[in-house]
């Protein structure tokens, strides 16, 4: 039953990205606007669209902020520790 648990209590924290949560997020990280929060994820050739739920985007925020231009090294690495390609990511993030 923890199994179950795990899984429910995951997707539950899997919010759907929305205007408010956005603006949320970019005043939780010191942005000034979600507009400049963008700009600073364009800085890793990344961006909002890219994501599908705001626990995902936060952890990539997170990731930049805590690592800066490590964080592209950083990212590879959980790729390849969990044997999964960026395609493979991009499929269990739609899903």
């Amino acid at each position: 039953m923890d199994d179950l648990e795990d899984f429910v209590e995951y997707r539950s924290g899997l919010t759907s990205i929305s205007v408010e949560n956005l603006q949320a997020l970019a005043k939780y990280y010191d942005f000034g606007s979600v507009e400049e929060m963008e700009e600073f994820l364009n800085g890793f050739d990344d961006s909002i669209e890219y994501y599908q739920s705001i626990k995902a985007l936060e952890g990539a925020i997170s990731i930049y902020l805590s690592f800066g231009e490590d964080a592209e090294f950083i990212l590879d690495g959980l790729f390849f520790a969990f044997g999964l390609t960026e395609e493979e990511l991009d499929k269990i993030e739609r899903s």
